[in-house]
């Protein structure tokens, strides 16, 4: 048994299925990064925490709490169109106020789980993948095998990840 001939649109066809996983996949990478940035713990997460709000930077969660903290989005907008410099403390914390109050942590958290699951039902569809391969005498692996496993723990990790 020899390794399978592969046609061009069959190749075209897996590359695009593969990468709309992977774009799926990175989505709900930079969510859970963009919360991890908000909620996470500094010892852990390794980065300063809420510095996206201090940059300034367009989240999900940001876009959210614009779209529903009601009598305080002009406040919010001010806060954040502010130089970093410029920006205190409390400001920065009462956009994550505004962010609790108004679900867009939880938003983020079920966006996120949304886009992992999505990327699960894509790996399901990358035929071409192997459930379960032994890894080649050459390879140097800890496990004995690698395989489609292997990704679906990735996708896993990407949203389960607290750091």
């Amino acid at each position: 048994m020899g390794t399978p001939a592969w046609k061009e649109e069959d190749i075209l066809e897996n590359l695009a299925k593969l990468t709309e996983f992977g774009m799926v996949l990175g989505i709900a990478f930079q969510v859970q990064d963009d919360l991890l940035n908000l909620v996470g713990k500094m010892e852990k997460y390794g980065k300063e925490i809420a510095g996206d709000i201090y940059e300034g930077k367009r989240t999900i969660m940001l876009n959210h709490v614009l779209c529903h903290a009601g009598e305080h989005i002009p406040v919010i907008k001010e806060i954040i169109c502010k130089p970093r410099s410029e920006k205190k403390k409390k400001e920065v914390d009462f956009i994550l106020e505004q962010m609790h109050v108004n679900g867009s942590i939880r938003y983020g958290s079920v966006l996120a789980e949304r886009f992992a699951a999505k990327a699960l039902s894509l790996l399901e569809e990358l035929n071409f993948l192997q459930e379960k391969t032994p890894v080649m005498p050459a390879e140097k692996w800890a496990c004995e095998t690698v395989d489609k496993r292997l990704i679906r723990e990735l996708v896993y990790y990407v949203v389960a990840r607290n750091v």
